[in-house]
C-alpha cells in the first residue's frame, strides 16, 4: 500500500499526459519488480536497489532485460 501511495501522484501526472498525448506509451516496471504479495530488493541472488527509490547498476540492467522483451 505504501507503494501504491507513492504512485498515485505520479500516476496522476502521467494520466493527465496521456489525455493529451495518447500515443505516447508507457513503461510500467511494477510487474518486473513486485507480484502479487511483495516488491522484491532483490532477484536472483541479486540487489535491484541501490537505495530506497533507486535501482542499482543490476536493477537497470534487470528492468532493461524486461522491458526489452515487452510489446
Amino acid at each position: 500500500s505504501d507503494i501504491d501511495d507513492n504512485r498515485r501522484k505520479y500516476l496522476d501526472v502521467i494520466n493527465d499526459v496521456l489525455r493529451e498525448f495518447p500515443s505516447v506509451r508507457v513503461f510500467d516496471p511494477m510487474p518486473a519488480i513486485c507480484d502479487d504479495k511483495y516488491c522484491w530488493a532483490i532477484k536472483d541472488k541479486k540487489l535491484l536497489y541501490r537505495d530506497n527509490n533507486h535501482l542499482s547498476e543490476t536493477g537497470s540492467v534487470y528492468l532493461g532485460e524486461y522491458f526489452k522483451h515487452q510489446k
